[in-house]
């Protein structure tokens, strides 16, 4: 069991902060704001540290800690490290309002709560934690509603999450490391791609997303600002010539399918079929109206119409194409029309 002192703080203390020899403790807390307590079986942080009311990074972690400690007086923090501890819930850190970077990677927590009033942190590191056998790693809503308007950096990575919709609210995102989780649904990464518009950095590699048809490409062209995706740089080239890609494709797609009928239920360059006289107005000469016929009658309908004429009286008549020539062009020109139909 290790407490934290004064002594111990100063026997840590290296460099610039390092205590100096015409100080004594108490002038050394509360000048320091650098402490250096990582990987000293520290289980119990104590109330000595509360003097360092300067204190602007803590480490501790590679520790034996089991709670968040309480920093009553050290409301000034900005940096907390507290990996690799044994941390299973989050408490106290509504004492430290100014906090921006806080680390917590590689402890036991199940839940990541109790970050409402923490807005002005940027920074928060939650990855591979400690988690019993088929469980993953939750988080408040209201934790995280309250980090959309400040949070920039976020590492889920290893905690087997798979639900990337509870994080669309982080709009402020710039860094997304989530790689070796559960993730598989592409439409959720969509979802938060079109949230995240300032997202430089998104690592997703080790979930089952990536292995998606055309994961890379279809991410690329998602998002304008991403220039990191699973470790590999993304030029705005590469960018550009996929979305040209995708739109050459989308224009071939478009001309592919069959152009919808119009409000009078014809298709772009189908001729408008011949419309009856008023009532009570006779067809002008030349105006015939006939049910448009199948091509495999229509000469044979031509031949009988021209020698109609003859067909009854033994010849005596003309034949109506000798009598009517302008009849026999109008029926033949809109018979030729309507064949365009078969």
């Amino acid at each position: 069991m290790v407490l934290v002192t004064l002594e111990l703080m100063a026997r840590a203390s290296t460099g610039f902060h390092k205590k100096r020899h015409d100080e004594t403790l108490e002038q050394f807390a509360r000048r320091v704001t650098h402490l250096y307590l990582e990987n000293k079986s520290i289980d119990d942080v104590g109330d000595d540290i509360s003097q360092c009311r300067s204190l602007l990074v803590l480490y501790l972690y590679d520790n034996e800690l089991l709670t968040v400690p309480q920093l009553h007086g050290n409301a000034a923090l900005t940096h907390l490290y507290l990996q690799n501890n044994r941390i299973r819930k989050l408490d106290h850190l509504h004492l430290l309002p100014r906090l921006t970077k806080l680390y917590l990677g590689g402890n036991q927590l199940t839940v990541v709560e109790g970050l409402e009033r923490l807005q002005s942190l940027q920074e928060l590191h939650v990855e591979n934690q400690r988690l019993p056998p088929g469980e993953k790693l939750l988080f408040d809503p209201r934790s995280l509603l309250s980090l959309g308007s400040c949070l920039q950096v976020l590492c889920v990575s290893g905690n087997s999450i798979d639900d990337l919709v509870q994080f669309e609210c982080l709009s402020q995102l710039v860094q997304f490391l989530c790689s070796d989780n559960q993730v598989s649904d592409f439409v959720d990464l969509t979802v938060c791609l079109r949230s995240w518009r300032y997202l430089k950095r998104l690592e997703l590699s080790g979930s089952p997303v990536c292995q998606a048809k055309k994961y890379r490409d279809r991410v690329v062209v998602l998002s304008d600002s991403l220039g990191q995706l699973d470790g590999k740089e993304i030029a705005d080239s590469s960018r550009t010539f996929l979305r040209r890609m995708q739109e050459s494709k989308e224009r071939r797609r478009d001309s592919s399918n069959p152009t919808s009928a119009g409000t009078d239920g014809l298709l772009p360059g189908q001729p408008r079929p011949q419309q009856p006289p008023p009532a009570g107005q006779e067809a002008p000469p030349g105006h015939l109206l006939l049910p448009s016929l199948p091509s495999r009658h229509f000469d044979a309908f031509v031949q009988k119409s021209a020698t109609a004429g003859t067909a009854e009286g033994g010849g005596a008549k003309r034949s109506q194409s000798e009598k009517f020539p302008s009849l026999l062009r109008s029926e033949t020109s809109y018979l030729s029309i309507n064949r365009l139909s078969f």
